[in-house]
């Protein structure tokens, strides 16, 4: 059997990409020989040469060839959350038989990205080859940019009865954000599998951390909701983790709420759709707000139990001085069942403490200051104004912190006193470097009565502070602090 098909003009739909032929197809049968003279598809900036011969009877090998470029941005017409770009050029053959074709040829990568929504980073600017051998695509050299740090790839990809890969993966400085939270870190990760079963392991470096925008401690402490079921269909729950994460020596971490180093040694389970964190965390040192007020962190652990879920246990303690009395609270539990201890310096009851960080002055002041009839009265003016003062400073802190550069600022709208006189005051506190902090404070309802501190942290057992009160008066302290065990 001998003939001839032309076909002037192709076109079909395929995964919602349209592919038609550029040209008509002209193929030719000469004794059970399929010969493609001319096969030309397109699609979106794509175009593909094939061409070469098919025994159809099985008796002579495969002798066919592509030759094409492909737009890598094709991707995102597969699925609307991944963006692409990029091109390849591609230059393949293939030989041996229907059965078991063998494939050889190379693809060359070039200026190619590829993004989506729920990752934290993107891989960009990727370059390189990779070679067809046989039944494998091997990685030839493979290099991009994710976070801004360079990262390298080798491996190779399987293709027959069924897909495996071995991939490997080398990168520094690669920076991820999440969630408000900004990480750079430095990995070694390996992937290997099937799409049906699939292991993600390796380490990961963490060299530095820190929240991009600001976050209040009511949401940072409020207990998380149940998490979903995962879907038992997800493709997610075929790869899992067993990733080594550990920090960089005294790791600082910086936040709207805290400033801390320490050190951290955790270990990444579980899968994909349900990710499992477990290890410690240990905190050496650091300064953290709490409504307003600088604590300092005297130590502090975080560990990761539980196997069934991400559910940290919390251990810390910090330390701040109010008026004559140095204040210490403690933070122990998980974040569902989240305890708090209070202890003072000369000692005091928890109620006198709440009351001194909350109003400024004990429970007995208050009953000094507000007279015994109307205690309760002034303890309710007291916990009004205490959070009107935390609405303020919330909106008052995220706005115009970030349009004049100053790391706190604080309102404290009471209007108490013995003789019921307005005594609002404004505290706007500025970080000049790691160790130097200088508090503004004056009366918005009399200009005279200003406080400025100046407070430079030498390390962490000695801390020089200087203060001009309302009065004029010019003192400066020496704060020495010493552990023993």
């Amino acid at each position: 059997m001998k003939g001839t098909l032309q076909v002037d003009s192709f076109s079909v739909e395929l995964e919602k990409i349209p592919i038609s032929s550029d040209g008509p197809i002209e193929l030719a049968l000469d004794d059970g020989v399929l010969s493609v003279k001319r096969l030309t598809l397109a699609a979106s900036d794509t175009h593909v040469n094939l061409g070469g011969t098919i025994d159809l009877k099985g008796e002579r090998p495969l002798d066919l060839y592509a030759k094409g470029h492909l737009n890598v941005a094709l991707f995102h017409a597969l699925d609307d959350e991944i963006t692409s770009y990029g091109t390849t050029e591609a230059d393949v053959t293939v030989k041996g038989t229907a059965a078991k074709p063998v494939v050889n040829g190379r693809v060359v990568i070039a200026h190619a990205g590829f993004s989506a929504i729920d990752l934290p980073a993107a891989l960009g600017e990727v370059n390189g080859t990779m070679v067809f051998n046989q039944n494998r695509l091997e990685v030839e050299k493979l290099s991009g940019r994710v976070g801004g740090g360079q990262v390298n790839f080798s491996g190779y990809i399987a293709y027959g009865s069924t897909i495996a890969f071995d991939l490997k993966s080398h990168g520094n400085d690669i920076r991820f954000r999440y969630g408000g939270i900004s990480l750079t870190a430095d990995q070694d990760l390996h992937l290997s599998g099937t799409l049906k079963s699939a292991s993600l392991t390796g380490d990961i470096t963490i060299t530095r951390f820190a929240q991009i925008p600001a976050v209040d401690i009511a949401s940072a402490f409020t207990p998380q909701t149940a998490a979903s079921v995962p879907n038992p269909a997800s493709p997610l729950n075929n790869l899992h983790f067993d990733v080594h994460i550990v920090s960089a020596p005294e790791l600082t971490v910086q936040t709207s709420l805290a400033k801390l180093s320490g050190d951290a040694d955790l270990r990444l389970r579980g899968t994909a759709a349900r990710p499992i964190l477990l290890g410690r965390v240990n905190v050496d040192e650091g300064d953290i707000k709490i409504g307003g007020q600088k604590y300092h962190l005297d130590r502090g652990d975080i560990t990761f139990a539980n196997p069934i879920r991400i559910d940290p246990m919390i251990d810390l303690e910090a330390t701040t001085r109010v008026r004559d009395f140095d204040i210490t609270i403690g933070l122990h539990g998980t974040m569902e069942k989240l305890t708090t201890t209070y202890r003072s310096d000369p000692p005091l009851s928890s109620d006198d403490i709440i009351a001194l960080l909350a109003f400024g002055r004990t429970q007995e002041e208050s009953y000094v200051a507000t007279g015994s009839t109307s205690a309760g009265s002034g303890l309710g003016e007291g916990a009004g104004n205490l959070v009107l003062g935390q609405v303020i400073n919330q909106a008052v802190t995220n706005r115009v912190s970030k349009l004049f550069g100053v790391s706190s600022i604080r309102i404290n709208p009471s209007v108490g006193g013995p003789d019921n006189n307005p005594s609002a005051r404004l505290t706007i506190e500025q970080q000049v470097s790691n160790n130097v902090t200088l508090t503004y404070i004056t009366n918005l309802t009399q200009s005279a009565q200003q406080v400025i501190q100046f407070e430079y942290n030498i390390n962490s057992e000695y801390t020089v502070q200087g203060i001009r009160d309302e009065n004029g008066v010019v003192s400066f302290d020496l704060l020495i602090r010493k552990r023993k065990k």
